[in-house]
């Protein structure tokens, strides 16, 4: 099935469903394919600092946490934000970071931070680079158009050494996908052209969503014939 999509407006799509509470998207539970890699995330290092793009209310969040790691998230929904921390009975202060139209919500402990507000504007300058990156479909969630854009923003607040990991999802079937939200069926082969001139690319993990215990759930269909879910290493190029 092609990438191509109708010019979408992805973040409405997003923040809508937050409204309505239907973030069918969020799981429950904590990514295995980020405990199972989790050593290579953090590669090591002790207290990294991992930023986790377009977080949502994940709970991979608050696991990395307690491993004993600095997480700073950025999300565009304060619903999703809000609800993280009320549900984990987390603490919190909220300060608005006028500047750039950005709310930053942290713990007592300075432990989770994330920032609220449009995600292209969020840069170095404020949080400097990064050790680990977990990119939960984050890349296969924004419009096409903005992956590059996207990507080079990620690549600007890498460490030299940082680990980052990304789950990107590809898809094939009968049913009209253009009708579902994000995230977008992501070829390797346009993952690897990405990253091509700044990074180097590893596949992971290679998991046939179709073959395993896996229940689809939207936006993934039945309908759907061919459904993969990738985990890519980023390193930057020496």
């Amino acid at each position: 099935m092609s990438e191509n999509t109708e010019p979408g407006r992805e973040l409405d799509v997003w923040m809508s469903k937050w409204e309505k509470g239907q973030a069918v998207w969020h799981k429950t539970h904590v990514q295995p394919l980020l405990v199972k890699n989790f050593d290579l995330l953090v590669a090591g290092k002790r207290n990294a600092k991992v930023l986790v793009p377009l977080c949502g209310k994940s709970l991979d969040m608050k696991w990395l946490a307690d491993q004993g790691h600095t997480v700073v998230g950025v999300e565009a929904s304060e619903l999703a934000v809000q609800a993280f921390f009320t549900e984990n009975g987390i603490q919190h202060t909220v300060t608005d970071v006028p500047a750039i139209d950005f709310k930053l919500y942290q713990d007592p402990d300075n432990k989770i931070r994330i920032y609220v507000g449009d995600f292209f504007k969020f840069s170095k300058e404020m949080e400097g680079e990064f050790d680990g990156i977990w990119d939960r479909a984050a890349l296969g969630s924004i419009h096409l158009e903005d992956r590059e854009r996207y990507v080079k923003l990620m690549v600007s607040l890498m460490s030299e050494d940082c680990q980052y990991l990304a789950e990107a999802y590809y898809y094939e079937g009968t049913c009209t996908m253009q009708r579902i939200p994000p995230p977008h069926s992501t070829r390797p082969d346009t993952i690897y052209k990405l990253f091509e001139y700044t990074c180097d690319v590893k596949m992971i993990e290679h998991v046939d969503l179709k073959q395993v215990d896996f229940i689809c759930s939207p936006p993934f269909k039945p309908e759907i014939d061919v459904l993969f879910l990738y985990l890519y290493l980023f390193t930057k190029k020496k």
